[in-house]
């Protein structure tokens, strides 16, 4: 049975919504008041003589069933254990002592079956605190932000994913060795890169890993100023970052694992983030010197005018890009209208799809005076639009297939007959709806005359010489 870990109210750390043993992300971890509580937790119980047994884990386990439960063990004064338990199903004697003598004669743990200890002496105080939450944590343990708890099993500092959607990405966790596998982790000797052990009295004050990136950070607001600080979260292959205004002068420096990975592409695509490689590169000396201008891109969408998709050369609106990025953009939105601008001018996601090329069906960028003026995709299907009441060509002979209007890859050309009217068209705009409906799906293809019910026209007059060969030979032979 999975144990699942939820906010607790009573100011601790809390981890929502996820099994016990499930590798656990920071973003999942909310700092209060400095401790783990797993909600369905498991303890050993006992009381009395029987509960100083050299092998625990031969006494009997109970169910704590109640939010924020966390396992108790209870000392006598002479140093034997007199007690163990869940902490809200603790006899009144036990109960007694842990409300008269915490930390000295009644200890808690937050992990499963962790209340394990035989004498006092396995407590140590420990830091407990998370950099998601507060920076402190890896900056100045010393800080009175940071909460000191009673551990058993030594204290720990492990790295924890940032969230499950940046795995890359770690956060500074300072806790309990006790808790190791309740942060999902089967070893913390350090050989996994990702947690680190120790015995002793607050030790867990170290800094993990030991290649973390150190870069400049500004000093006040107008960036004139800086210090040299670690990065607060940990990427392997992190670099140092100037962030700057739309107008090319920096606005703050940073690491780049600051920003999860889709705002940073998003940053760098934009010209606003610039990476640096090395310790400390991100210097004022060395900030980068953005020359600004302009570009013209073609402007249009298709729900609001045609050409944009089926002829963009008959587009004369145009916009001026300002941004640093000054690519001009064509793309096909969810609706299959076709939308032209600047690429910076577009929502976060519709950029970042452009700009990595991870949707490249659906859009292309350039980088020229109103280059974002030519059909797209390219091979675009074409149709016969057309009804023989307005046009009586369009029975037998339409002219001049158009550009469909709407892009979908599901697209095809249509022809039927709607009361001996002959309609053509895109299925888009022009879906069956009449007799001998027969869709295509290549360019120019619904040019068949449905009245005669002949094959196509281009192919009538060669149907017809064959039939009269056929003809001729058969009386040949008569």
């Amino acid at each position: 049975m999975g144990y699942k870990i939820s906010f607790v109210i009573f100011g601790i750390i809390c981890l929502s919504g996820l099994a016990y043993g499930e590798v656990i992300d920071a973003s999942n971890i909310e700092q209060v008041n400095g401790q783990v509580v797993f909600n369905n937790v498991s303890c050993y119980t006992c009381e009395g003589p029987n509960c100083s047994v050299a092998d625990v884990t031969t006494l009997p386990v109970q169910q704590c069933d109640l939010f924020g439960a966390q396992c108790a063990t209870t000392f006598n004064v002479n140093g034997t254990v007199s007690a163990r338990g869940c902490s809200n199903l603790l006899s009144m004697t036990a109960n007694a002592t842990c409300i008269s003598a915490p930390g000295q004669l009644c200890f808690y743990c937050v992990s499963p079956l962790c209340n394990t200890a035989l004498n006092r002496t396995e407590f140590v105080e420990c830091y407990q605190c998370d950099s998601y939450s507060n920076s402190e944590c890896v900056w100045n343990t010393n800080d009175s932000s940071i909460s000191v708890v009673q551990c058993n099993q030594g204290c720990i500092v492990a790295l924890l994913p940032k969230s499950s959607s940046d795995n890359e990405t770690y956060e500074t966790y300072r806790g309990c060795g006790s808790e190791v596998s309740a942060l999902g982790m089967t070893s913390c000797d350090g050989n996994n890169g990702s947690c680190w052990s120790c015995n002793g009295t607050k030790c867990n004050d170290f800094n993990e890993p030991s290649d973390r990136l150190v870069c400049n950070f500004c000093a006040n607001a107008d960036c004139n100023e800086t210090f040299s600080q670690d990065c607060l979260s940990y990427r392997a292959d992190d670099k140092c970052a100037y962030v700057l205004t739309v107008n090319g002068t920096i606005s703050y420096l940073a690491c780049a694992s600051n920003f999860p990975p889709s705002t940073l592409d998003y940053m760098k695509g934009l010209g606003i983030l610039v990476e640096c490689d090395g310790v400390n590169c991100n210097t004022l000396t060395n900030a980068p010197h953005l020359q600004l201008n302009t570009s013209t891109c073609v402007s249009c969408s298709s729900d609001q005018n045609e050409f944009c998709a089926t002829d963009p050369s008959k587009i004369t609106t145009t916009v001026e890009c300002t941004d640093l990025n000054k690519l001009c953009v064509t793309r096909i939105t969810s609706e299959g209208h076709t939308v032209r601008g600047c690429l910076a001018d577009q929502s976060q996601s519709d950029f970042l799809d452009c700009y990595t090329g991870s949707n490249s069906t659906y859009c292309s960028t350039c980088n020229a005076t109103s280059c974002n003026n030519e059909i797209f995709p390219a091979d675009r299907l074409s149709c016969y639009v057309c009804n023989s009441n307005d046009d009586q060509a369009c029975e037998s002979s339409p002219a001049n297939a158009t550009v469909c209007p709407i892009y979908s890859p599901e697209e095809t050309c249509t022809q039927y007959l709607l009361n001996s009217t002959t309609i053509r068209g895109c299925s888009s705009q022009f879906p069956c709806a009449g007799e001998k409906c027969s869709p295509c799906d290549t360019s120019a293809c619904n040019d068949k005359d449905l009245n005669n019910g002949s094959a196509t026209i281009q192919t009538t007059g060669a149907v017809l010489f064959a039939a009269l060969l056929v003809f001729v030979f058969q009386k040949l032979e008569l």
